[in-house]
């Protein structure tokens, strides 16, 4: 896949991002956005429920589909390695299934929740199984990472760089995706405290609209670094799609530096930003219903423009080395 394609995929991800966040606002809630998070297991666990208290065979029924549901990936587990393909990767199955044994368990007793949380009882049963929920996502998603990372390892050259420029395409899609629509449903929580303060607290009509730009310059200060990673994904793209031709190119130097280049500037643009966030913060805290400082010094992009820079070098001395070469043939 090209730059260019990637760029639309980019974009359509982040009109969807927009149009997601907005509906879960204005259309179907906040709480039941989070409900259809958990919506799988909450309502397993409320059909389990309901067979338990049908009388004793159908206590037995529910005990016995609990324990075949929950022990699924391990009947994976189990089937690779029968196959002998298991690898360290797959013990996060072992692990799936006792989580889900723990998840279930809970959802299916929501009155046990409060020995793990403390927060209010009304929003105990939904918040308890999102974060439930949410941690059993986790497992899964890194299980599919590992698994991944191990396919990638195993492909040839030529394919190897068709899986890579496809992994990197879809990690720019989602995490434009999730920036998007995490800095709009942001932008749109802080205009809703503004709001609610209106009349309440001494926020007059100029302080609310005040707080209201201010929700949404904040939203989009957040935004400004992922553009700078993006556009370094970018370059990592192009540098692939440039290797499929003449090897040691003067495209792939060309475009392994832009990716020295973006990379760095993630990272100055991540310095900067998070400064001038937390200093617009404390300046206009009267206006804001919600602060957030946050030391968060940028390692990853760092780490990512230093490898980027040795790239870039790298692929320049070897350039010149095979010019030279070719010129002597």
């Amino acid at each position: 896949m090209n730059e260019r394609s990637v760029k639309k995929l980019t974009a359509a991800a982040a009109i969807v991002a927009l149009i997601a966040a907005l509906l879960l606002i204005y259309g179907a809630g906040v709480q039941n956005g989070l409900e259809a998070v958990a919506w799988p297991f909450t309502k397993i666990a409320a059909g389990l429920r309901t067979i338990s208290l049908s009388g004793d065979a159908g206590n037995v029924a529910a005990i016995v589909l609990y324990l075949v549901i929950c022990l699924i990936p391990c009947g994976f587990l189990v089937r690779r390695c029968i196959k002998k393909r298991a690898s360290a990767a797959d013990i996060l199955l072992a692990f799936m299934s006792i989580w889900l044994l723990f998840l279930l368990y809970m959802m299916i007793n929501p009155g046990r929740m409060t020995l793990l949380f403390s927060i209010p009882e009304s929003i105990m049963q939904t918040a308890g199984s999102v974060t439930l929920s949410l941690l059993l996502y986790s497992f899964l998603i890194g299980y599919l990472a590992l698994r991944l990372m191990h396919k990638i390892e195993s492909r040839q050259s030529e394919s190897l760089m068709k899986w890579m420029s496809g992994i990197l395409t879809a990690l720019a899609v989602f995490y434009t995706f999730l920036a998007v629509y995490g800095a709009v449903f942001a932008c749109l929580a802080q205009s809703a405290g503004a709001n609610a303060a209106y009349g309440y607290e001494g926020l007059d009509m100029g302080g609310q609209a005040i707080s209201e730009a201010l929700a949404i310059g904040l939203s989009a200060l957040r935004l400004i670094p992922v553009l700078f990673i993006l556009k370094t994904i970018f370059a990592a793209v192009a540098i692939l799609d440039s290797m499929s031709g003449e090897p040691y190119s003067e495209a792939i130097v060309e475009n392994t530096r832009r990716l020295s280049q973006n990379a760095r500037n993630t990272v100055i643009a991540s310095v900067i930003c998070g400064l001038f966030l937390g200093a617009v913060q404390l300046l206009a805290g009267t206006w804001i219903s919600k602060v957030e400082i946050t030391i968060d010094f940028p390692f990853l992009p760092m780490i990512l423009a230093l490898a980027a820079m040795i790239l870039a070098r790298y692929m320049q001395e070897h350039n010149a080395l095979y010019e030279d070469k070719q010129s002597i043939i």
